[in-house]
């Protein structure tokens, strides 16, 4: 299973990769790493009261940075970068190094192009 810290660090990958545009791949990142915390803290009884809301508090954040991408709508990804890097300092190594913070497993799918932005169909028409 990966580490807290390998699955922010590829959230912040996929954020970098698509700062200046709307994308599918950020969307299922932020929604994978919510979903993972979220169902995670409840694997970690052993740790403090602080961290889970420190967690729980980052996820939402994400998760609604998640839903704009996911309904086209604007979103400030330097915020969401800063929030990511934020998470893996506020949070002890102890924890971000430990196991058990499993993406579920969900179906995923590539969106065809009905999914598109706006913008992405008007430059394909």
């Amino acid at each position: 299973m990966p580490t807290l810290r390998d699955l922010v660090n590829e959230v912040l990958a996929a954020v970098n990769g698509c700062k200046h545009r709307v994308d599918w791949v950020p969307q299922q990142s932020l929604h994978e790493l919510y979903m993972a915390i979220w169902e995670g803290v409840g694997t970690h009884p052993d740790m403090s009261d602080l961290y889970r809301t420190i967690l729980r508090e980052s996820a939402m954040v994400l998760h609604k940075a998640g839903r704009k991408l996911l309904f086209n709508t604007e979103c400030d990804m330097e915020a969401v970068e800063r929030k990511l890097k934020e998470l893996l300092a506020a949070i002890p190594d102890a924890l971000l190094l430990s196991d058990g913070w499993a993406v579920p497993v969900r179906p995923i799918s590539r969106p065809d192009a009905h999914h598109l932005n706006r913008r992405d169909r008007a430059g394909a028409a």
